[in-house]
C-alpha cells in the first residue's frame, strides 16, 4: 500500500497527458445532466466529480451509490449521461449499472483501472484512468487517478460551455501537469505524518467531518480508516458535527476536521470547542488551527486542493494501521473486487 501511494505523483503526471477521443468529448457535450455512479472509493471519487461538474462546468450531476442506483434508478431524460467509476470494472454493483443504464438506454462513459474489464468493454465508452497495477485492498493511487480524471472531464466541459476561457483552460491544464509535483513534498513528510498518528492509535472512535470539497474525502478518509486501522469512522458534513455527535465528545474520541479553505471560520470555532470538550482534535488544512495536532498541506487552487489532501491522509491511514498492527494490504474480510450482490 505504501509503495502505491508513492507511486500517485507518476499516476497524475500520465494523467496529465492524457487525451479524450471524440466521443468521449461528444457524450460530454452532448450532457445535460450527469450521474456520477460507483461503490466505495469509487462513489466518493465520483461525490467530489459531482462538485466540480457543477462549479466549474456548469452541468447538472448527481452522485449515486451503485447499490441504490440498481435498486431504483432515477427517471432519466434526453441528454443524460451516466459516468461509471470502478477500479476493478467487474465489482457486481457496477456491472448491475451497466445493465440498468443499458435497459434504459442511458450512455454510458466508463472510468475504469482495467481496459479488459467487463465494464470497460460493454460501455459506449472507455477512459482508462491509468493508475496502474493496485494490489494492495485499499484504494489508493487509484482512488487520486479517478478524482484527476473527472477533473479533466470538468474542464473540458467548462471549456465547451464558455465558463472558461481559453487562456483559463490552459493555465489550469498547466498546474494539472504539476500536480504530481505539488504531491510530492506531502509524500516527502510521510515520517511526520506517522509520528502524528502514534498519538492516535490506541482511539477505536473517529469522527471525520468536511465541507464543500473535503466532504467527499471525509467520507473517503472515514471508509480508509475502517479499512487500513479497524477502528469505527463516521464521516460527515462540517456543520452536522453539532447536530448530535458533539455529545460523544470526551477524551477517548477523537475528531478530524479537512478545512475546505471556503470554510475556513466556522471550521475554526468548532476546532475551538471540540478541543474544550478534551476531544483530540485533528486539522488537515492550509492555515494553522486551535487543535490538538494539525498538518499545513501546500497553498494553491483550490480545484486542485484535493490532492494534496488525499495523499496526506492516505499516510495517515497507513501509518496508524500499521501502528495498530493491522494487515494493511489485505485487511480482514475485504476483497479488491465485491462480487456478491
Amino acid at each position: 500500500m505504501l509503495k502505491e501511494i508513492f507511486e500517485i505523483p507518476e499516476v497524475l503526471e500520465r494523467i496529465s497527458d492524457l487525451k479524450f477521443s471524440p466521443k468521449t468529448k461528444k457524450l460530454l457535450n452532448s450532457a445535460k445532466r450527469i450521474f456520477l455512479v460507483g461503490s466505495g472509493s469509487s462513489y466518493h471519487a465520483g461525490f467530489l466529480g459531482r462538485h466540480f461538474f457543477e462549479s466549474v462546468a456548469g452541468v447538472e450531476a448527481e452522485a449515486w451509490v451503485a447499490s441504490e442506483w440498481n435498486l431504483n434508478p432515477p427517471e432519466f431524460r434526453k441528454g443524460d449521461l451516466a459516468i461509471l467509476i470502478s477500479q476493478s470494472g467487474g465489482t457486481a454493483e457496477i456491472v448491475s449499472a451497466l445493465k440498468t443504464a443499458r435497459e434504459l438506454k442511458v450512455p454510458i462513459l466508463a472510468l475504469v483501472n482495467r481496459k479488459n474489464s467487463t465494464l470497460a468493454k460493454k460501455a459506449d465508452q472507455f477512459i482508462d484512468i491509468l493508475a496502474g497495477a493496485e494490489k494492495a485492498v485499499p484504494a489508493t493511487k487509484s482512488f487520486v487517478a479517478e478524482v484527476a480524471v473527472l477533473v479533466k472531464l470538468a474542464l473540458f466541459c467548462a471549456l465547451f460551455r464558455g465558463r472558461v476561457s481559453a487562456g483559463v483552460f490552459k493555465r489550469l491544464e498547466s498546474q494539472l501537469t504539476g500536480l504530481g509535483q505539488e504531491v510530492e513534498p506531502v509524500l516527502d513528510r510521510s515520517l511526520k505524518i506517522k509520528s502524528i498518528t502514534a498519538r492516535y492509535k490506541s482511539f477505536g472512535n473517529f469522527i471525520v467531518a468536511g465541507s464543500g470539497t473535503t466532504l467527499p474525502l471525509a467520507y473517503e478518509l472515514a471508509l480508509k480508516l475502517k479499512e487500513t486501522a479497524g477502528v469505527h469512522a463516521e464521516g460527515m458534513p462540517l456543520g452536522e458535527v453539532r447536530h448530535g455527535p458533539m455529545a460523544l465528545a470526551q477524551k477517548r474520541f477523537a475528531f478530524v476536521l479537512l478545512v475546505d479553505s471556503a470554510d475556513a471560520a466556522r471550521a475554526r470555532e468548532l476546532a475551538t470547542d471540540l478541543k474544550k470538550t478534551g476531544s483530540k482534535v485533528l486539522v488537515w488544512g492550509d492555515k494553522k488551527f486551535p487543535a490538538s495536532d494539525s498538518y499545513l498541506l501546500p497553498k494553491g487552487p483550490q480545484i486542485f486542493s484535493p490532492f494534496t489532501l488525499s495523499a496526506a491522509f492516505l499516510l495517515f491511514s497507513y501509518w496508524l494501521g500499521v501502528g495498530r498492527g493491522i494487515n494493511v494490504d489485505k485487511p480482514q474480510n475485504l476483497t479488491k473486487s465485491v462480487i456478491v450482490r
